[in-house]
């Protein structure tokens, strides 16, 4: 195969039999637009009233500078996708985010930063690419000090009626939510407070991407982890924080819950939230910046997983900031990336669901040459990941993980109006082909908690690969749940490719059955992705967030 340049767009053709994966043609420069008509197709009638807003996706979407092209899925610089759904149709645009990392590659027209898993220039990803100019070694180094890339592509979050794009970074990125375009400040949001860890101009502090929101409350929790310890020395250091979203000042404000230390820098993706307690699962895959002072050749580098290191659970009071106890899970090592929901159960027993990955392999599985080559590399460490279900003792002093069925099921989602309580459903992603024929997720499925040996609902499309759903309930987060109201009541939103047509489809799915109640094809393809936000038109507590 071989990766050819179309304007702005990268795509990968069937030139050469190097490119195997049949998710090539959707990990592809995106086009940036304003916002523009789709043609829909409604099966069950017109939207309701109530699923009226906007779905905001944040994308890996640029692959290619002048000669170099990214090694590594998530280091594509980031480009903001908007889809605006209503009773009379859904439009759909799309704009780069343009961080100062962006904006240096498009001028200089080079990849000068190190990244998640692409050195410094690093050239064409394939030899016999249309670009040829530059050397492919993946351990080439270039003279000089470090940058490390700035490339918020991972979520969405809102503080304060703002939009942000986040990162596993202390960075939020803020753009116009009708607009799309880039405001702020091209490095993101300054929050003005003391919590920030910067070195050479860069924001170096670990963060979760996914913060954890409480509509009842109108808080959001995060931390903020300093993997350098004390230079380069001592424990790491953990700053956990909450941020009123409703306030109404321009400023915003984080106020500091505890600060923590522990013997090693964890990588966290996310974490837990119930009613009283903040529940971090801390993982064995730790950060070793003595590394960074090597200059390797790519971020990638400084993170090594400790086999013999099993999951340590901390559960901290969300209000005194307390620590009431870190139990372990023995005896195996494993990685947690997305959390479902944690809730306290009647028996004062804490309850936290997780994706489960036994390799730790995330960011070794997201390389594109593996991706593209060996596509059933990729999928066969995916379809490893289980839901798991952990309970914490009421003492907090052991913690049991077990499966909660026994299959292939990622990114799971459910109705969040049930966040923080016992609940039944999840929705995710399954594949359910054989690892040589399938490339990636390609069933939307539904889970009962309460009977998980089978799929109480599953959705497929020929062809479509899918992308994580989303649960868009009926009511807004803030109105209280009514004894009667039925979990499965609302929409499921989705983000398809399909491989053969080389389409990209936004499908809009009943949660009862899974039967399709929208189908829009876009008019360019969206890159490949995962995460999002959807904002209702109408509601207070209007925006449903991971």
């Amino acid at each position: 195969l071989r990766l050819v340049t179309v304007g702005c767009l990268v795509s990968f053709t069937a030139a050469t039999p190097d490119i195997t994966s049949k998710l090539a043609g959707a990990m592809v420069d995106g086009v940036s637009h304003n916002w523009t008509n789709l043609e829909v197709k409604t099966p069950k009638g017109p939207l309701p009233s109530w699923l009226e807003g906007t779905l905001y996706r944040v994308v890996p979407a640029k692959y290619e500078f002048g000669t170099d092209q990214v090694r590594h899925w998530f280091d594509a610089m980031a480009q903001i996708h908007g889809f605006r759904l209503s009773t009379t149709g859904v439009e759909h645009g799309a704009q780069f985010l343009e961080s100062n990392t962006f904006k240096a590659c498009t001028k200089d027209n080079n990849f000068d930063y190190l990244g998640i898993g692409t050195p410094r220039k690093p050239g064409p990803l394939f030899p016999n690419s249309s670009v040829t100019s530059q050397p492919t070694s993946e351990d080439s180094s270039v003279p000089g000090i470090p940058k490390i890339a700035n490339n918020n592509d991972v979520d969405v979050v809102q503080f304060a009626n703002r939009f942000f794009a986040t990162t596993d970074q202390d960075n939020f990125m803020e753009f116009d939510p009708v607009t799309l375009e880039t405001i702020g400040p091209d490095t993101g949001l300054d929050f003005g407070d003391k919590m920030s860890i910067s070195i050479l101009g860069t924001k170096m502090a670990q963060s979760a991407a996914h913060a954890q929101y409480d509509a009842s409350t109108g808080e959001i929790f995060n931390y903020i982890q300093n993997p350098m310890g004390d230079f380069f020395g001592g424990d790491a250091k953990h700053l956990w924080w909450k941020l009123d979203v409703n306030t109404k000042n321009t400023t915003l404000v984080r106020s500091e819950i505890m600060q923590m230390q522990t013997k090693n820098a964890s990588y966290s993706h996310s974490f837990g939230l119930s009613q009283h307690y903040i529940v971090w699962p801390e993982i064995p895959m730790i950060f070793d910046m003595w590394k960074f002072l090597d200059q390797k050749p790519v971020a990638f580098n400084i993170l090594d997983t400790h086999n013999d290191t099993a999951v340590k659970f901390h559960i901290i009071d969300r209000n005194s900031g307390k620590i009431m106890g870190s139990p372990v899970v023995p005896p195996t090592s494993w990685c947690t990336y997305h959390t479902g929901n944690t809730f306290e159960d009647t028996d004062g027993s804490i309850v936290i669901d997780l994706e489960n990955d036994p390799n730790c392999a995330l960011l070794t599985t997201f390389f594109l040459k593996q991706m593209l080559t060996e596509p059933s590399a990729t999928i066969a460490m995916l379809a490893a990941g289980r839901l798991i279900r952990c309970r914490i003792s009421s003492d907090f002093a052991s913690v049991s993980c077990n499966p909660l069925l026994d299959k292939t099921f990622s990114f799971p989602y459910y109705n969040h109006r049930f966040s923080r309580r016992k609940h039944r459903f999840y929705y995710g992603l399954h594949i359910s082909g054989s690892l040589e024929s399938t490339h990636w997720f390609d069933t939307v499925a539904k889970v009962d908690v309460n009977s998980p040996e089978n799929f109480e609902a599953t959705f497929t499309r020929e062809n479509n690969y899918f992308t994580e759903v989303m649960f868009i309930p009926t009511k807004p987060l803030t109105v209280p749940v009514g004894l009667s109201e039925k979990e499965d009541n609302g929409a499921l939103i989705t983000i398809a490719f399909d491989y053969k047509l080389n389409k990209t489809t936004l499908f809009v799915l009943d949660p009862v059955d899974l039967s399709v109640m929208l189908e829009a094809p876009t008019k360019e393809v969206v890159p490949f992705h995962f995460h999002g936000m959807f904002c209702a038109k109408n509601g207070d507590g209007k925006c449903f967030m991971n």
